[in-house]
């Protein structure tokens, strides 16, 4: 038996530090980004910018700072390709990115629609005195959720994901990165082991969609048209700040419908996840693309997939 080294704990046979490290330390870089970007908001504002004109300032630069600590994650720490990141130019990407901003919003609607035709959810008469939606708050809606998007996909879906596909098969990889996403989310009012399993759902059809589509963008796209369409247009979450566009009730269990503050904790939505994921899997496969559980990412991103 060799010699314990304290060194062996923090650095693998490759000379590079161990996975469960890198991974600490994005999500470290995570923070950092959310906190800077806060400062930056309060900071402009204080320096009498006006409010719309400072907070979309302030998350275009929690956006750069998340996209620079987590390329020099990736060059300097994981000593790897960035384009394992599976995040293209912009402007090639804008279709893969529309093509998610498609499904989110439509898997959306058809939970509203269900909702509301079974009188599980009830369209009320906007609040005596509440400002309601206006065309300035449905877009720094629109800013702010693009902006959750995007740097919780290139952490989650991009570098955790990744880094754990290279080490593992895809199967335990994507499960792990579900459940660190769920983590992420446990300081979410209402957050219970429903809710929870909602989460490893969603960020498992994430995933595949990024395999599928080779493209990280597709799955930015979903997650900023699910949040987007939920909470500032559709008002099926955030309920009480007087921003959506549409204000509503939820009538029924919380175990079926979820709440205002967890609404993909309820079993419909849940079922929903599932039956979407898996039609996504089987069109794909009729297809000829086929997802290789048992198989890993190359460092560029690719191998996840038969074509």
């Amino acid at each position: 038996m060799g010699s314990f080294r304290l060194q062996d704990l923090v650095q693998g046979r490759d000379r590079r530090l161990r996975t469960g490290w890198r991974l600490l330390l994005s999500l470290l870089c995570y923070a950092a980004a959310v906190i800077l970007a806060t400062l930056a908001n309060r900071g402009l504002r204080g320096f009498g910018m006006p409010r719309a004109i400072a907070y979309v300032t302030a998350l275009a630069i929690g956006i750069g700072v998340l996209l620079g600590f987590t390329w020099l994650l990736r060059r300097t720490i994981d000593r790897r390709e960035w384009s394992g990141m599976a995040l293209g130019p912009l402007l090639p990407g804008l279709g893969r990115f529309g093509i998610g901003a498609v499904l989110g919003m439509a898997m959306i609607g058809m939970l509203f629609g269900v909702m509301w035709a079974s009188r599980l959810l009830e369209v009320l008469p906007a609040a005596k005195g509440a400002p309601g939606a206006s065309p300035n708050g449905l877009l720094l809606g629109l800013a702010g959720f693009l902006a959750v998007g995007f740097e919780e996909e290139l952490l989650m879906r991009g570098y955790i994901f990744q880094n754990l596909a290279e080490a593992m098969p895809l199967w335990p990889a994507t499960l792990v990165t579900g459940l660190v996403f769920a983590g992420l989310h446990a300081g979410v009012a209402g957050w219970n082991l429903r809710f929870a399993a909602s989460v490893v759902v969603i960020s498992s059809l994430l995933v595949i969609l990024r395999l599928l589509t080779g493209s990280l963008w597709t799955a930015i796209g979903w997650h900023f048209a699910w949040d987007w369409t939920q909470d500032t247009l559709l008002g099926m979450s955030g309920q009480g700040n007087g921003r959506s566009w549409i204000r509503v009730a939820f009538h029924g269990p919380g175990w079926l419908v979820g709440t205002h503050a967890t609404p993909e904790g309820g079993m419909l939505w849940i079922a929903l996840e599932l039956i979407v994921l898996f039609a996504v899997l089987a069109w794909r496969k009729r297809r000829g693309q086929a997802v290789r559980w048992h198989g890993r990412l190359l460092s560029n991103g690719e191998g996840g997939v038969t074509r």
